[in-house]
């Protein structure tokens, strides 16, 4: 089984409540849960803690008929580690709750990469940092993260789980995937503050019929109408 496991919790310190808030005209986790489905081959997830503040999160999985797991409040490498056991995952991606718009053709071709070579591990488009922020992809092989889950071992690498990969490239096998329109990694497609999510609503709302997730990222940045400093 290969899954995304969306990571989410309602109380964010920037914005408290924002992956259940409403994103031009549904809630925030809901686009994310929405890009995942559109993948093939990549089964949805949601992963969230089993504190009661969470329990909104748990409700909209069962509104959608996914899968969930609760784990871990502190410890989101264990959580992920419980959820991988749990579920018996051969492969994970890790998706935010709070970036709206995940691609499908980067995420299947990510996939591709990893079922055709069996010595890649992890496949991201995070190294370098060139593809918008919020729209990026890591599909990681469990048992690599597994041989590799004691040395995550300060609360930094336990919170991000994949620092620890990107910065022993020599433990494992890395592919990365390249971005060809130059840099746009200052563009912000995610949700981390009232003014990406005021920003992030304006362009959905001014392309109400615009697909965010099938679309190439080229046709992305063109219907936002994007340079390299701002969203117009």
């Amino acid at each position: 089984m290969n899954a995304a496991l969306i990571l989410a919790r309602t109380d964010s310190r920037r914005l408290p409540n924002k992956v259940i808030s409403e994103l031009g005209g549904k809630k925030l986790i809901q686009w994310c849960i929405d890009g995942v489905q559109k993948v093939e081959n990549l089964e949805p997830i949601l992963v969230t803690s089993d504190r009661d503040v969470d329990l909104p999160l748990i409700e909209i999985a069962k509104e959608n008929k996914i899968k969930y797991f609760q784990g871990d409040f502190e410890n989101i490498a264990k959580r992920i580690l419980d959820c991988i056991h749990h579920f018996n995952i051969e492969m994970f991606a890790r998706v935010n709750g709070d970036s709206p718009f995940l691609n499908k053709q980067i995420t299947e071709e990510a996939l591709r990469i990893l079922n055709e070579n069996p010595k890649v591990d992890f496949v991201t488009n995070l190294v370098p940092r060139r593809f918008p922020y919020g729209l990026s992809v890591e599909i990681m092989r469990s048992n690599v993260f597994e041989k590799n889950y004691s040395q995550l071992n300060t609360k930094e690498l336990r919170e991000h789980i994949t620092s620890w990969f990107y910065q022993n490239p020599d433990k494992l096998t890395i592919h990365g995937l390249e971005y060809k329109y130059g840099n746009d990694h200052d563009i912000r497609f995610t949700i981390d503050t009232a003014e990406d999510h005021n920003n992030v609503e304006k362009i959905i709302l001014n392309n109400p019929t615009f697909d965010f997730h099938t679309s190439t990222i080229k046709e992305i940045l063109e219907k936002f109408k994007v340079n390299k400093k701002e969203i117009e």
